[in-house]
């Protein structure tokens, strides 16, 4: 009986550890995610060629949901817009 309400304790402390530290996940924003993979990009990829045509379209999908965003924070300084 003794050994059996040991065994019940040490069970309901393990699952209080167990339960106490599992932390909560970090939360990623979608945007932050494209745009660290835009920055990687530009130091692989030709923007000359398909594969960065097709990244610069995506930036610009980016610049129509996300307006608020500043066009430099990609990681493209200076020359890049179109006048």
């Amino acid at each position: 009986m003794r050994r059996t309400n040991s065994l019940i304790v040490l069970a309901g402390l393990v699952l209080s550890l167990v339960a106490s530290s599992v932390a909560e996940p970090k939360k990623i924003k979608t945007l932050d995610v494209a745009e660290k993979v835009l920055r990687k990009g530009l130091t692989i990829v030709d923007l000359g060629k398909y594969p960065g045509m097709l990244m610069l379209h995506g930036r610009t999908e980016m610049a129509l949901v996300h307006p608020e965003r500043k066009e430099g924070r990609a990681g493209i300084s200076g020359g890049d817009s179109i006048q």
